[in-house]
């Protein structure tokens, strides 16, 4: 019978000459050196040449990962398009009305004072940015006013046709509300819309038919008074929220609370004094403001940031 051993078999430990033998044979294969030394080296000086592989072979792999990004944004340029005003004036108009497509839509623009200086010299500003197109070229910027119909107001663009100017709150509601009826930028609004609370107490004396009266003698253009329910997020939220959206409730959603039923009787009453009077009614819609993600805003900004064209 034939008896096999399976215990594990003794083996002699490497020294440390064997190791870095085995070492610096490893690196010198990954470096590719052919020619070998061929004289035998004290453990001390081997150490050495080991330590000099391995620093050669971590700053080679380095300079391998530099050159490889420089190569990669050389091949990245090589492909840039350079040629944008070559091509046909209609297609250009195209791609300049697809960078500002968002403004094109409806826009809610929430309205607040600017950083007051010691005369208080008021200025309301708007939290819409101006489009970048607007800097690019003169044919941009033509054809985004074309397309837009905005005017120069509250620091940024807007079109009154279609654009709702939001004031969710004054700090100092009294005196600042009186400041932005006189701003000479107000007399332009046609859509404004104020959260119920500030809505029902308009900071103006009198009865609130002679206050809405007032606000009409200031705000000429105003035809449409949006009332927000729902809308309790701080001052600092909104302004960071350029997607707003206006979303006007359902005959049922004006009728589910009684908050909404007793702000829809005010404003029926308030018309119906006015036809008393023979002064124009208002055209009051109720609703919330939604938050929504604009896509084609974000997909043109990174559009307009990466086209570099030549000024026409």
């Amino acid at each position: 019978m034939k008896i096999i051993n399976l215990s594990t078999l003794t083996r002699k430990p490497w020294d440390r000459n064997q190791f870095l033998d085995l070492e610096i044979e490893r690196l010198q294969e990954e470096i590719g050196v052919r020619e070998r030394i061929g004289i035998h080296l004290p453990v001390k000086l081997k150490e050495q040449f080991l330590t000099v592989l391995e620093n050669f072979i971590n700053v080679h792999a380095k300079l391998k990962n530099i050159q490889e990004k420089t190569q990669l944004q050389q091949r990245l340029q090589a492909r840039e398009f350079t040629s944008f005003n070559s091509l046909p004036a209609e297609l250009r108009l195209k791609i300049w009305e697809f960078t500002f497509a968002s403004h094109t839509q409806p826009r809610v623009h929430y309205v607040r004072i600017a950083n007051l200086s010691g005369d208080r010299d008021v200025t309301f500003i708007s939290n819409q940015p101006v489009s970048p197109i607007l800097h690019t070229n003169h044919e941009s910027r033509s054809h985004y006013f074309l397309k837009t119909l905005s005017t120069f107001a509250f620091e940024t663009y807007i079109n009154f046709d279609t654009d709702i100017v939001y004031i969710p709150d004054f700090e100092d509601r009294r005196l600042s509300f009186r400041e932005f009826l006189d701003f000479k930028d107000s007399q332009k609004i046609q859509k404004l819309a104020l959260r119920k609370n500030f809505f029902c107490d308009i900071p103006l004396p009198g009865h609130f038919s002679s206050k809405h009266l007032e606000m009409t003698d200031s705000l000429r253009d105003w035809n449409q008074m949006l009332v927000i329910f729902e809308d309790k997020r701080p001052a600092i939220e909104v302004w960071k929220d350029t997607s707003m959206v206006f979303r006007e409730f359902s005959a049922r959603e004006k009728r589910a609370t009684a908050e909404r039923s007793y702000a829809r009787q005010q404003c029926k009453v308030l018309n119906g004094m006015l036809e008393g009077i023979d002064e124009e009614t208002m055209d009051f819609r109720f609703g919330q403001f939604e938050s929504r993600l604009d896509d084609i805003g974000l997909l043109t900004t990174s559009f307009t940031e990466g086209l570099e064209i030549s000024s026409l």
